[in-house]
């Protein structure tokens, strides 16, 4: 991973953990950070106001309440100049609330999570890592999403990414059959859902059968024309991108559309091998896709959201917006802007006071080069030349920054309604009425 994308993801890694638990089944939840540059307790630490606007502003755009917390000096007397900083950004949120109260986060997909959670940090409620891999690709491609457990409404969801580590029970393979019968879509990563006493997937749907771990790590995947397609996401199909992480071979059942292929290494670098720095150069090809659609269920072969937040290689992004461009249902937001900003989409209905209305929060990360292993978002500049396209069946009545109520240029044509931003700073509110 790049210095500047941990403690981004980390942030909205702690939201949605609890919103997995919180957000889904209709209960608030309040976000909980401090006013400290290093942990709990920490005297004399103090954030910046850029920072600890982007920390609320991260909660709020989850769909939370926020608490920022202090400790007590021994001598009993609290700190004037954590109270203003405090107070900056409490009356910057208290400005906020007519668009933020009654208002709930929308979510298109979600990531199955069943998975045994990173000992990385023991004292967060982290996920595995290829459910964090799934949820930072969808961040960073505007899909709005939740991360749900087994006993969750698979029903309110557009499709359902199954990572890789997903342990199936016999209900859920019943309920995911269910799913797929009512019309719901589904994705399926590496070895989820399979069952290592057979070797075969739980989930008759699954298009594949299993053959094995690639014999190689890395190994390497060759995409094909159509995932390169007519945009330029930068994929070559002249070119083997390295897997880092391991790759499984599988073979395609009939009728089933397959897409890349996978090719070993040469060798595996061990004391008998060795070449380069690294490893070793892309060899012959295993005759083995990268993924395979069938109906409503694409299969990963490699296991790309495992490998994005092990090595957030771009080239694992792109694949997968590739390959889910015309097999995912259009998303409500599409975002033309970098990965770095994170929109999330709240419905606040009709009240006495206001008419429906769409909230669109834009949480804009700052990156910096630092030597320290904790990046720190104490500097925020306004960022302009950004956009995006919102789905909707209706032209809207009007389309404004909050709180200033300040009008936005958009464009509604063919049932979307194209945006452009302002320039943003840490956190900035767009409502469509």
């Amino acid at each position: 991973m790049s210095a500047a994308r941990p403690l981004r993801f980390s942030t909205m890694e702690r939201c949605t953990a609890i919103c997995g638990a919180w957000r889904t089944n209709g209960k608030g939840f309040l976000g909980m950070n401090g006013r400290f540059h290093m942990s709990w307790g920490d005297f004399g630490g103090l954030k910046t106001r850029d920072q600890l606007d982007y920390e609320c502003g991260t909660i709020v755009a989850a769909g939370g309440k926020i608490c920022v917390g202090d400790q007590l000096n021994p001598i009993g007397v609290l700190d004037p100049a954590v109270y203003r900083l405090i107070g900056h950004t409490f009356s910057r949120i208290e400005a906020l609330e007519p668009w933020l109260l009654g208002a709930t986060p929308i979510a298109e997909l979600c990531i199955l999570s069943t998975g045994a959670a990173t000992t990385r940090n023991a004292s967060s409620a982290a996920h595995s890592a290829d459910t964090e891999g799934a949820a930072q690709i969808l961040l960073e491609l505007g899909y709005q999403f939740d991360i749900v457990d087994e006993y969750a409404d698979l029903s309110r969801y557009g499709a359902v990414i199954v990572a890789d580590s997903a342990v199936l029970d016999e209900d859920l393979v019943n309920r995911l059959r269910r799913y797929l019968e009512a019309g719901g879509k589904l994705i399926v990563s590496g070895t989820a859902g399979l069952d290592p006493a057979t070797n075969t997937f739980q989930l008759d749907a699954i298009p594949v059968d299993y053959v094995g771990p690639a014999p190689t790590k890395p190994s390497y995947i060759r995409p094909d024309k159509t995932m390169v397609g007519p945009g330029d996401n930068q994929l070559a199909d002249d070119y083997d991108y390295a897997f880092y992480v391991q790759a499984h071979l599988v073979r395609a059942h009939e009728g089933a559309t397959s897409y890349g292929v996978l090719r070993r290494a040469l060798f595996n670098r061990n004391w008998d091998h060795f070449m380069g720095h690294q490893h070793a150069s892309a060899g012959d090809s295993l005759d083995s896709p990268l993924a395979i659609r069938h109906g409503n269920v694409l299969y990963l072969a490699a296991s790309l959201f495992e490998g994005y937040r092990a090595y957030d290689y771009w080239a694992y992004r792109a694949m997968f917006e590739s390959l889910t461009a015309h097999f995912l249902p259009p998303r409500r937001l599409t975002p033309h802007a970098p990965g770095w900003l994170e929109f999330s989409v709240q419905h606040q209905p009709a009240a006495v006071t206001r008419p429906e209305r769409m909230v669109v929060h834009v949480v804009c990360y700052h990156p910096r080069r630092t030597m320290q292993p904790i990046v720190h978002v104490d500097q925020s500049a306004l960022t302009a030349g950004l956009s995006f396209r919102f789905r909707s069946d209706s032209r809207p009545s009007r389309v404004y920054s909050a709180p200033d109520e300040q009008p936005l240029e958009y464009v509604f044509k063919d049932g979307h309604i194209d945006v452009e931003l302002p320039p943003v700073g840490t956190h900035t509110i767009v409502v469509i009425e």
